[in-house]
């Protein structure tokens, strides 16, 4: 079995992979996406040693076009391209977009606005319809960055200029996330995000820290959660990211990670997240 990660640089996730693969006697080679000619993917030559991979997984920010050409590509060729949603929709990667798919399905999700950055959006306006305080978050991006909770009309107004393409959103009450690990549209195992001291952001890039979910019951109601949500995202390897209200008790759809790091994970679950994907690559192989 041949694998191609596209991913830009090496990372723990990418090293990880690669030796897991290696350990099991297959190829697995990280490629540079600036280096394969995606307008004309048939002429080139680097895209064309592309296709004679089986498995190319996508790991890499870019844009939504290039996603879509290069994964519809591949397909069309007869391989195995994941995350599949990078083609099949290519409004995936927006997050307004993904809590609408995932809240038509009857899922909790917070209650979320885009910011059309007209008059109307005013703070009292928002906080009016979201409470106080509110979040606001670019539509597309990952590790926490550019989130940002918003208390004052001061807040609103410094952020409001410098956010790109603005979602915003209800603020739930939490004292950290649920990350879930998904490969294969089923779930690897769970574990808890917690702030640091002075944030309100879980992410573990963000200096969060990991802590494993003891509750089994619980567990397993968020994972029941993210193993809906994957499929409607056409998401095949994903981190859902779950919210559970200190309120309530009630659980919330955050966001999903198509590109999940899990070297946090890893070191507070023990699973060997490389070795769950390369055993559903070796399920894939066989079809």
């Amino acid at each position: 079995m041949k694998i191609a990660i596209i991913a830009p640089n090496p990372t723990f996730q990418t090293d990880d992979l690669e030796r897991e693969a290696s350990s099991r006697g297959y190829t697995c080679k990280r490629i540079l996406l600036s280096e394969v000619n995606v307008t004309d993917p048939q002429n080139d030559q680097t895209a064309k040693e592309l296709l004679e991979y089986d498995i190319v997984l996508f790991r890499n920010g870019a844009d939504r076009v290039t996603k879509m050409i290069l994964g519809k590509t591949i397909s069309e060729n007869k391989k195995i391209f994941i995350n599949s949603g990078y083609f099949k929709d290519p409004l995936l990667s927006d997050k307004f977009y993904q809590t609408h798919i995932v809240a038509r399905a009857g899922i909790a999700v917070p209650k979320t606005y885009s910011l059309k950055e007209s008059k109307k959006d005013t703070f009292s306006r928002l906080t009016e319809k979201l409470g106080n305080p509110f979040i606001m978050k670019p539509a597309t991006g990952a590790q926490g960055f550019g989130v940002n909770i918003v208390k004052t009309e001061s807040d609103y107004a410094k952020l409001s200029k410098r956010i790109f393409k603005t979602l915003v959103q209800e603020y739930i009450p939490n004292d950290g996330d649920y990350r879930v690990l998904v490969v294969g549209h089923k779930a690897i195992g769970t574990y808890k995000r917690i702030p640091p001291k002075g944030d309100f952001r879980a992410n573990i890039s963000q200096g969060g820290s990991g802590k494993k979910v003891a509750d089994e019951d619980f567990s397993k109601r968020l994972i029941e959660m993210a193993e809906k949500i994957t499929p409607l995202l056409n998401l095949e390897i994903a981190g859902i990211d779950i919210m559970k209200s200190q309120d309530t008790g009630e659980l919330y759809f955050i966001e999903s990670n198509s590109i999940p790091q899990w070297e946090g994970f890893k070191a507070t679950t023990g699973i060997n997240v490389a070795g769950k994907i390369i055993d559903y690559f070796e399920e894939l192989s066989k079809h």
